[in-house]
This record gives structure tokens, sequence and C-alpha cells, in this order.
């Protein structure tokens, strides 16, 4: 599957009025271990994507809250948000 069309998945899912976040992460808990890593380190590029400038000229008040807080993340950890592609 493309990239896009699995960041079009997500976003239905996460459109959703019942986004099951907790459930989703159970889920995920369950799958391949090496896929839980791939996810990690997936969760961890969003963070450092939502943190950069380039993101943060395109934020709005639905999203400026993540900008700010993934700012922050990548501020206090840096590069000790690196989880290895196994």
């Amino acid at each position: 599957m493309e990239a896009n069309q699995m960041a079009h998945q997500m976003s239905s899912f996460l459109n959703t009025m019942s986004c099951k976040n907790k459930e989703f992460c159970r889920f995920m808990a369950q799958d391949h271990k090496t896929l839980q890593q791939r996810f990690t380190a997936l969760c961890f590029e969003w963070v450092r994507h939502c943190s950069t400038e380039g993101y943060g000229q395109s934020t709005d008040g639905r999203n400026e809250d993540s900008h700010r807080i993934c700012k922050m993340i990548v501020k206090q950890f840096g590069d000790e948000m690196y989880v290895p592609f196994v």
C-alpha cells in the first residue's frame, strides 16, 4: 500500500467520532515486535515533522497545540528519539 493511501486510511480512522486510541494501541501491542518497532519510529518521525517551522507555518487553532507540544518533545529528547529500524 502506498504511503498516501495509508495516511488516508489513518485519517478516516481518526475522523470518526469514536476514535479508539487505546483500543488501537492494545491491538498494536499484539502485533509483531518488529512492526511495533517500526510503528514507534513512525510516531517519532511524525513528532519531529510536527515540530518543524514549516509545519508551524500552517497551524491554526486546530493543530497549534500539536506543533507546540512536539517542539517541546524534540527539544527535550532530540537525538534520543531514535528507534533503530530492524
